[in-house]
């Protein structure tokens, strides 16, 4: 499971949180302000630079835990050492290995603005429906700008014109070949399309 992932099985499992929030300065993934709990989530990739993370953050919450997904078993010893708890998660649900220890100190907390920025520029690129088109067409392949303009009605300078807006928040890279251009989704944008396509199931059942 990648982040974002994880970051959906722990938000349905904990009662209303606070997203992307900085404690002293730390930054948190997902903090729980009725329980003083801060969550980092990490893999396999990331698991080092977020054990880091945590250990700056311990003594700054109440309480801390590595949200978690793979082999759980090397993180035990370390996590308990620190002070903080360890959750297993995975599609199915989210499993308490290792129960964190409470601290009596008052947090600090405060919006990752940076990372609202962020959130609102790519809202404001997806702000029309032919460029959520462009991201559904290019979740199925590559495509050259003129077929991209083809399918979605438009001239190429005005297809170009939404790419470009998509390109500068990162859901989208471009190549050159043979005098044309190639678009594909980057990692963000595969990631950007799940939640759209998510949200579209949703309001489909409401």
């Amino acid at each position: 499971m990648d982040e974002s992932e994880i970051l959906r099985v722990l938000r349905d499992w904990v009662s209303d949180p606070f997203e992307a929030v900085l404690v002293d300065d730390v930054p948190v993934d997902l903090y729980d302000p009725e329980e003083g709990h801060a969550y980092l989530v990490a893999n396999e990739d990331t698991v080092e630079k977020k054990l880091g993370r945590l250990t700056r953050l311990i003594g700054k919450v109440p309480k801390a835990s590595i949200a978690y997904s793979g082999d759980t078993d090397e993180l035990v010893d370390p996590l308990r050492r620190l002070g903080a708890g360890l959750l297993e998660v995975s599609p199915e649900g989210v499993e308490v290995v290792l129960e964190p220890e409470t601290f009596d100190v008052d947090p600090d907390i405060r919006p990752m603005s940076g990372h609202h920025d962020e959130l609102v520029a790519v809202l404001k690129a997806l702000g029309d429906e032919r460029r959520i088109a462009a991201l559904e067409i290019l979740g199925h392949s590559e495509e050259c700008l003129c077929k991209l303009a083809e399918i979605l009605g438009e001239n190429q300078p005005s297809t170009a014109y939404h790419l470009k807006k998509l390109l500068e928040v990162g859901l989208v890279t471009k190549r050159s070949e043979g005098g044309r251009t190639f678009y594909r989704l980057t990692e963000r944008g595969e990631r950007v399309l799940k939640v759209i396509r998510d949200l579209k199931d949703q309001l489909r059942r409401t």
